[in-house]
């Protein structure tokens, strides 16, 4: 394992901040991890985050900060957030250092190289397209630039460096937090959804919102990452369902819409119905699959415009179709 000397540290009192902002919101908050993340962003685009690199001097650091908690001691007085001192900050730094430190390197060079030498490189992208800090729902977004554009700008690549890319979804959608979600369903099958696809975030535990696929979201997604093929998860978690819907465009204002709008706030999702299906799980040829599952995804490609090249019916690793 190793971590950029430029990626930014993620320091206590990020975390205050970002828990702080969430408790003053009140009921506009954005549901946000907790975890300082967004705060930590800020710091950076202001210009006063700190970076990996930055544990190789620890003093210096300590300094740093104390000097930027003087600055804005008000703020962090109003959010009731205790400042620590040098002494204190300096322990907790050489913590840091000490433990993550061996594993600090310039890691654009290390990926120059690899691919000087013809290594295959996986780059694997974190939350989803519509949690894009330019292209998602915002506000109710991440912090960070989640298309396949932005693996060029974190690991100091060209556009041109990058092959393949391939978008993951799941047979139907998900979202974790607040904000916009068309195609959420409040009723019986949502929660069904939930309870067969164990639908839980993997950083806060919270239950996952869910609902029926949107292809209006994937379309976008799959145009602007680049996508060459889709894997399409969680077929499986369909199984037993009488009827299942895909959302083909949205109704705004009584317009039928099929792009990604400005606002996806008070759009009335319209929808394709299709037959069920049993016993997917576990299926790893296509040709075994029930029909209506090959209609299905046939009706994905269709609408998303774009090549189904996985399928996953179930989560161990044999549970997998290759198309």
């Amino acid at each position: 394992m190793f971590i950029s000397d430029k990626a930014h540290l993620i320091l206590r009192h990020h975390i205050l901040i970002d828990q702080a902002r969430e408790k003053l919101r009140g009921a506009k908050a954005i549901g946000t991890t907790g975890r300082g993340i967004g705060p930590a962003y800020g710091s950076k685009i202001e210009r006063s985050g700190h970076r990996m690199g930055e544990l190789r001097n620890t003093d210096k650091l300590a300094k740093n900060l104390v000097e930027y908690f003087d600055t804005y001691k008000a703020i962090f007085e109003a959010m009731e957030i205790k400042t620590p001192a040098f002494d204190e900050l300096k322990v907790e730094l050489d913590d840091f250092a000490k433990t993550l430190l061996p594993y600090v390197i310039d890691t654009t060079t290390l990926v120059w190289k690899s691919l000087e030498e013809n290594k295959r490189i996986l780059l694997e992208g974190a939350q989803g397209t519509m949690l894009d800090i330019d292209h998602g729902t915002y506000p109710f977004v991440t912090s960070s630039s989640t298309i396949s554009a932005g693996a060029c700008i974190g690991l100091g690549l060209n556009p041109k460096d990058i092959g393949n890319v391939t978008g993951i979804v799941k047979a139907y959608c998900t979202r974790v937090g607040n904000g916009p979600f068309p195609t959420e369903d409040f009723g019986e099958e949502g929660k069904l959804l939930g309870k067969n696809g164990h639908e839980f975030g993997t950083t806060t535990g919270r239950p996952r919102r869910c609902g029926w696929f949107d292809a209006v979201a994937v379309k976008f997604a799959s145009r602007i990452n680049g996508c060459d093929r889709l894997s399409l998860m969680k077929l499986d978690v369909l199984d037993g369902f009488h009827k299942v819907k895909i959302c083909t465009a949205y109704e705004i204002d009584g317009k039928k819409v099929e792009n990604i709008p400005y606002s996806l706030e008070n759009i009335t999702p319209v929808y394709e119905e299709f037959d069920g299906w049993e016993n997917s799980k576990g299926v790893n040829r296509y040709e075994d699959l029930p029909v209506n599952a090959k209609r299905y995804v046939d009706k994905i490609e269709e609408l998303t415009g774009t090549k189904v090249g996985l399928i996953s019916t179930g989560p161990d690793r044999n549970e997998t179709i290759i198309l």
